[in-house]
């Protein structure tokens, strides 16, 4: 395996080292741990698991979980981002100090108030 990508993945279980996509495909790894800690690397990933090339067949299905597990690792190492509130399925009302959430599906629709 790529010492470089050894050293990425040195705290990673067992399972998280890409040993077929390293035989199978090691321009690939050189390339992930070239982009490993980038904002280039979530685009590779994306790409490399969904493609809009004419004639892709994909990667067989253990190299495919390979790289997902790469990247379920990637981002298991960066910090936590804020969740942002999704306005259309949440509405957040304040009742006195207290907050609660509800979802869009608890709201009641009235068609005629769009006409008043």
């Amino acid at each position: 395996m790529s010492d470089a990508l050894t050293a990425k993945l040195k705290d990673a279980p067992a399972a998280f080292y890409p040993r077929q996509l390293m035989a199978s495909y090691p321009r690939i790894v050189d390339r992930i741990v070239q982009l490993w800690g980038s904002p280039e690397i979530e685009p590779y990933f994306q790409e490399l698991m969904l493609t809009d090339r004419e004639g892709r067949q994909g990667f067989p299905q253990p190299v495919l979980t390979e790289i997902l597990n790469l990247r379920t690792w990637y981002r298991s190492l960066l910090p936590p981002q804020p969740r942002t509130v999704d306005t259309w399925t949440d509405m957040i009302e304040e009742d006195g100090d207290s907050r609660q959430t509800r979802s869009a599906n608890d709201l009641e629709f009235d068609p005629g108030a769009a006409q008043k």
